[in-house]
């Protein structure tokens, strides 16, 4: 049964849920129209410089700093709706209730009889309505994510066509996230683990390159360079130097950069001083590391700053004052939907077979946050792994306690552990914020 025919499938009780989800983000999208803000303006402008001139530039300079499939997407709506930010996010808020299709549709046979539960979590879970409202990647690169996991559990890659798409979709989560660059290769042992035949190897492959190949042509005629981006140096600096924190600042040394006349050498140039750093530096390196795990767990205070704060990059105020003049309200019932998530999403891949599905999302989640380790850390990066958190923590609402006693003593240690741990880092964030209050 193919997707569009699942999707005809659904029941009256699921098109009800997606529905009042959707009702829910386009209402927040349409009624609470805030700035574009740090990121979203750079995609922004690049979308604009496409849909108008048809070139990659920022301010009439050929750039690939930021890789080219969000921004494209932005600009494809710019060219046919005109070059308004509300209705890329709407069109957001569909693709973020399609990951709660797709969830749905996996959990269906993973877990029957939880797959209501599991739509419901998702469409109604504050953060992904939030995100919705935001010009930036994280929507769409987790329903992609998402996407790719389906047709790997469902399809098991059993034809050219499945495998084929699955192709495609890596291509264009390496040009939303370089990183990703990362999970391919993981993506690779995973099929040997899963002993899909080796045939299929080169319909991914053929799916990638179609994806890839343009953009990397692009970038060796226009920068001199094929390169996935031109960010990937910078990226490592902000995450690997002297004042570094573990998370994002621009507080480079002087040293850091050499004199450089385009931003091919930039990169370069940053990515030099940063690997030396490291090599110099393996120590402050690991300390650094777990600052970057600090922050990549972080509570979603960056998000309800972005999302409701007056104004979010008045740098002259801390960010534990903007974070702390956010209604209470909105902090308890954001943060508590993501703890919740998180720690039962946990239990839950710890207590589950390892499947096909276990392996995907383990592997996606430690590609994701060594990327993070090496580069830094910061909210948003661990959205794309929150709908795999929920989908297991949705079996776990009835039998969490039954589950942990089921676990083997080392697994029971290690969740106690990672479950201390990520409440450190909460309480630490929350006795700041209400310090600054």
């Amino acid at each position: 049964m193919g997707l569009l025919a699942n999707l005809r499938s659904l029941p009256r009780n699921a098109l009800l849920l997606l529905l009042a989800g959707l009702a829910l983000r386009v209402a927040l999208v349409s009624f609470h129209q805030r700035p574009i803000i740090s990121d979203e303006k750079d995609y922004h402008r690049l979308a604009v410089s496409l849909s108008t001139t048809a070139e990659y530039s920022n301010n009439g300079v050929p750039t690939a700093y930021r890789p080219i499939v969000y921004p494209a997407f932005v600009a494809i709506v710019y060219s046919i709706l005109g070059e308004h930010p509300l209705i890329v996010k709407i069109l957001q808020a569909f693709i973020d209730i399609f990951t709660a299709i797709l969830l749905y549709l996996i959990v269906r046979e993973e877990y029957p009889g939880a797959q209501v539960t599991v739509l419901s979590l998702w469409c109604f879970y504050l953060p992904a309505i939030l995100y919705a409202n935001l010009l930036i990647t994280e929507t769409i690169f987790t329903s992609l994510v998402v996407l790719c996991c389906y047709f790997v559990l469902k399809k098991r890659l059993e034809t050219p066509a499945s495998t084929f798409i699955v192709g495609i979709i890596l291509g264009m989560l390496v040009l939303i996230k370089s990183g990703m660059a990362l999970f391919v290769l993981a993506f690779i042992v995973l099929l040997r683990v899963s002993r899909i035949p080796f045939t299929r190897y080169s319909y991914i492959f053929a799916g990638a390159v179609i994806v890839l190949a343009p953009w990397l042509i692009r970038n060796y005629i226009t920068l001199g360079k094929p390169t996935l981006s031109t960010s990937g140096g910078i990226n490592l600096l902000i995450g690997n130097n002297p004042n570094a924190n573990g998370s994002y600042t621009l507080n480079f040394p002087e040293e850091a950069f050499t004199e450089t006349s385009s931003e091919i050498e930039a990169d370069e140039s940053a990515y030099s001083y940063a690997v030396q750093y490291i090599v110099d530096h393996p120590v402050r390196f690991v300390v650094n590391g777990i600052k970057k795990i600090a922050h990549f767990f972080s509570s979603e205070g960056g998000l309800l700053v972005w999302s409701f704060h007056d104004n979010p990059e008045d740098f002259s105020e801390r960010f534990a004052h903007k974070y702390a003049s956010i209604p209470v309200v909105y902090t308890v019932l954001v943060n508590m939907m993501y703890f919740a998530a998180i720690i039962l999403g946990l239990l839950g891949f710890l207590q589950a077979k390892n499947d096909l599905l276990w392996w995907f999302i383990g592997s996606f989640a430690g590609c994701l946050l060594a990327t993070h380790i090496i580069f830094y850390g910061g909210f948003r990066y661990h959205f794309p792994i929150m709908p795999f958190a929920i989908l297991y923590a949705t079996p776990m609402l009835t039998t969490g306690l039954q589950a942990f006693n089921r676990l083997a003593i080392a697994k029971k240690a290690l969740f106690i552990a990672i479950t201390a741990g990520l409440a450190s880092i909460w309480v630490v964030e929350f006795i700041t914020v209400y310090n600054a209050r």
